[in-house]
């Protein structure tokens, strides 16, 4: 990777960075009364599985990843790390008691299997349906579909809200 590759992926990363603080200190200036959840789940989506570790609420989720990718363009298999962000319609509207859904950005990093290749870091929105409020404990579904990068596509997730 070329120096001006590297600062671009480093102020790419610190963008997204500044995002997840800036909607984590957003919401909990909005509403100090409501608790946020963590969970655990599985994401499936063909050749692509993985794990993300959530912290949500009805208003935002954060959240990091692993996953197994398969066939990403021409870096072949590899592994990706994830780190996603996504806001509610309930951030804007607190009266909102609609279907749940989420509006987010993330951030990827493939390293692929073949020691010759680079890493690729690529930057995407993703939007999701299901419960992404965690403070209630127990089992959840989640739907999310990625538009970009090595883990494109629909996404069903499974998970366990601690």
């Amino acid at each position: 990777m070329t120096v001006t590759a590297r600062r671009a992926t480093l102020t790419l990363t610190i963008a997204l960075l500044a995002l997840l603080l800036a909607a984590c200190g957003a919401s909990a200036q909005w509403d100090a009364g409501r608790s946020l959840g963590i969970a655990a789940s599985w994401a499936y989506s063909g050749g692509d599985n993985g794990y993300r570790l959530e912290l949500g609420q009805s208003d935002f989720v954060i959240d990091a990843g692993f996953f197994t990718a398969q066939n990403y363009g021409t870096l072949g298999d590899g592994d990706v790390y994830a780190l996603e962000v996504g806001i509610g319609p309930s951030m804007f509207m607190p009266e909102y008691q609609g279907t749940s859904f989420v509006v987010g950005v993330a951030g990827y990093r493939f390293s692929p299997d073949d020691p010759a290749l680079d890493d690729d870091d690529s930057f995407t929105w993703w939007v999701g349906a299901g419960d992404f409020e965690h403070s209630n404990g127990g089992l959840f579904y989640q739907y999310r579909y990625i538009f970009d990068g090595p883990i494109e596509g629909s996404q069903g997730i499974v998970g366990w809200a601690l």
